[in-house]
């Protein structure tokens, strides 16, 4: 389950065009580490997006959102949430900006 509270808002971003076969919208996590950023991909494929206290909308799958290397592991900072359609994206998109 993820708020618009567990995000920094100005790094949310759908970075696919709506002809694309898959959507991918981009954020950066508030307060989590790497490793917990880890284990929520190898856990939650699918992400629920809560917005006033219902589900607004479900990604397909997700993979972790890196920012280089230290020590040779990935640093994952945030989240690339996998979705079908374009319409899908920009709803999590303006529901986690809270729009």
């Amino acid at each position: 389950m993820l708020t618009p509270q567990d995000v920094d808002k100005n790094s949310v971003r759908v970075i696919s065009q709506p002809i694309d076969a898959v959507q991918n919208l981009v954020f950066k996590y508030v307060g989590k580490t790497s490793a917990e950023i880890e284990a929520i991909v190898r856990e939650h494929p699918g992400i629920q997006i809560v917005r006033d206290g219902a589900v607004a909308v479900e990604s397909e799958n997700c993979t972790g959102l890196a920012s280089g290397e230290v020590n040779g592991q990935r640093r994952y900072t945030g989240l690339v949430l996998i979705f079908d359609t374009y319409d899908q994206a920009k709803l999590a998109e303006k529901a986690l900006r809270g729009q």
